[in-house]
């Protein structure tokens, strides 16, 4: 660190615009926890001379540096010292960013209603003083409290005005790296995977470009969670180990528990439950608020697929309560769709249907066929099988099925089949009718454009039996212990069983040729077809022989 200047000098605002530039130097060179120093020696400077001003632009931006390096607790503490402070300050601009700086917590600890509320007194002193950069940063926060809560149409018209400011003036890489992360966030919340991921993707190229290194991490785990999403389990696993690589060992080191996080996630849907327990034990001492409550989340939706239902329900019921206090909805009822499941596992059917009637009801009232936090496949087509079976919220449940369940419910909805009530069977061969009728359907609407292009083409030469299209899937997904379908896994199949080089299949697929390796392997483990040097050029001809006699493709398996 710099020396530290000397607090007194015959100039007080002199020795303030020095301390600034030490403070602005200091970040330039990445030295955050140096410049909270020197922010620390501006604050208390500034308030023994009387600066009202100066001391609370300086605790303001102890807030935006102490979020920046994930102390939560130091913020929250600065923030009560600037709204202390505001009565004491006349310049409404300097009102306005501290209104937006102190809302900019409410997210992190559970306050989304009072946090919005405070957003919005800030924008409109924005607004008065037409102070763009203000406004840019009001209607990206405001974006957050209504995506947060389902609230996607009018989260959109914030996200959308705010990139057209950024089309009309330049404030900068900050802004219209924010503005892609939150498109990746506002299309992931509608389970519009592929374009969501595209965004992801582009702010972490943007990020790396302009060395905003916070947001590189993030973004690498944002782009992590969609590929797991997307059931791409090991196109996940690379951008987590991206993230922890540059969260590791700087000030950034907080997310390494936070990337463990979703690991644990990852391995939950993958059914490794061991690999999950021992990375959410790493994560438990966490010291943010927000984060410890989706540790107790994750460790709970673990113990009810493990039995532990009694733990399992404490967990997810004192974490709801949480959520709900917090104004989150979205988290709030897709907890009440996993409490609905271990009421089923525990066999209390009232209570199930109890919370399997709200949180679908809340859904269908916003029009939500899709959760993003703790998207647990089999759990999802659990719960809306019982609800078809007893008649709640039909139509949502019917849609969770068809648009993001896929091949999952189709076994479930044979099983509805046999049921003694018309209503329930008629409902199952409306499903199944649906599922059928188009074979890309079992894969669900995220499909990739690539891959929906070659999976398209192969079903209509026959390269792929449609008939069998739902079996192949299953047996794709089973064998990794997949809990959704892998629409870009059963591409890889196709055309590597045609003949395709694996170079020629990664361009088609647009994937690096490891990845499709990985995949290869992936078959030929699932076909049970171990490895062996010996017969190294015969395996891809035995898989194919495997194939074509279980009716999974067709005769015609060379490409032309």
């Amino acid at each position: 660190m710099s020396p530290a200047l000397p607090l007194a000098g015959p100039d007080p605002q002199k020795l303030l615009e020095l301390l600034w530039l030490q403070v602005v130097a200091l970040q330039k060179q990445g030295q955050y926890l140096d410049a909270i120093a020197a922010l620390e020696q501006l604050r208390l400077y500034a308030f023994t001379q009387r600066q009202t001003e100066h001391a609370l632009r300086a605790v303001l931006e102890l807030i935006r540096l102490y979020q920046l390096v994930e102390n939560a607790d130091m913020a929250q503490l600065c923030a009560q010292i600037a709204s202390e402070w505001l009565p004491q300050v006349d310049n409404t601009l300097l009102v306005a960013e501290t209104l937006l700086r102190v809302a900019t917590l409410a997210p992190e600890i559970g306050r989304y209603q009072q946090g919005e509320e405070v957003a919005l007194q800030a924008l409109r002193l924005y607004e008065t003083h037409r102070n763009m950069q203000g406004l840019c940063e009001g209607w990206l926060l405001l974006f957050i409290f209504h995506n947060h809560t389902g609230r996607y149409q009018s989260a959109g018209v914030y996200l959308r005005q705010a990139e057209q400011l950024l089309q009309t003036i330049d404030l900068g890489a900050v802004y219209q790296v924010a503005v892609l992360n939150q498109n990746a966030h506002w299309n992931w919340y509608q389970g519009k995977l592929v374009t969501a991921l595209r965004c992801a993707e582009q702010a972490v190229e943007l990020a790396d470009a302009t060395g905003q290194q916070k947001q590189r991490v993030e973004n690498r785990i944002v782009a992590g969670n969609l590929e797991r999403a997307l059931g791409e389990y090991h196109k996940a696993q690379l951008w987590y180990q991206q993230a922890e690589r540059l969260a590791r060992g700087g000030v950034f080191s907080q997310f390494v528990g936070w990337v463990n996080v979703q690991r644990a996630w990852l391995a939950i849907l993958q059914e490794h439950y061991g690999a999950a327990r021992r990375l959410l034990h790493r994560t438990l001492q966490t010291q943010n608020q927000g984060r410890a409550i989706t540790v107790g989340v994750v460790q709970a939706i673990l113990y009810s697929l493990t039995e532990r239902t009694d733990e399992a329900a404490e967990l997810l019921q004192r974490s709801l309560t949480h959520y709900l206090e917090s104004g989150n909805l979205v988290a709030a009822n897709t907890l009440r769709l996993h409490l609905a499941a271990n009421w089923l596992r525990r066999v209390e059917l009232v209570r199930a249907a109890e919370e399997l009637r709200t949180a679908l009801g809340w859904m269908a009232d916003q029009r939500i066929d899709y959760l993003p936090h703790w998207w647990h496949p089999p759990t999802l087509t659990l719960v809306c099988t019982y609800a078809l079976q007893w008649g709640i919220e039909v139509q949502i449940a019917e849609q969770i099925l068809l648009r993001h369940l896929g091949a999952l419910a189709l076994v479930s909805m044979k099983q509805l089949q046999t049921s003694a009530d018309p209503a329930v069977r008629q409902r199952a061969t409306d499903v199944l009718e649906i599922l059928e009728s188009d074979p890309l359907t079992v894969l669900g609407e995220t499909l990739d454009p690539p891959v929906r292009a070659v999976l398209a083409d192969l079903l209509t030469r026959r390269r792929l039996l449609p008939e069998s299209l739902n079996d192949l899937t299953s047996l794709l997904m089973t064998a990794e212990q997949r809990n959704s379908p892998n629409p870009t896994l059963v591409a890889v199949f196709g055309l590597f069983v045609q003949g395709v080089s694996r170079k020629e299949i990664a361009a088609q697929l647009h994937l690096s040729t490891p990845t499709v390796r990985n995949y290869i392997n992936h078959i030929f483990k699932s076909f049970d077809l171990p490895y062996n040097p010996a017969e190294r050029d015969v395996r891809r001809q035995q898989l194919r022989a495997r194939a074509l006699a279980a009716g999974y493709i067709g005769a015609e398996t060379v490409k032309p």
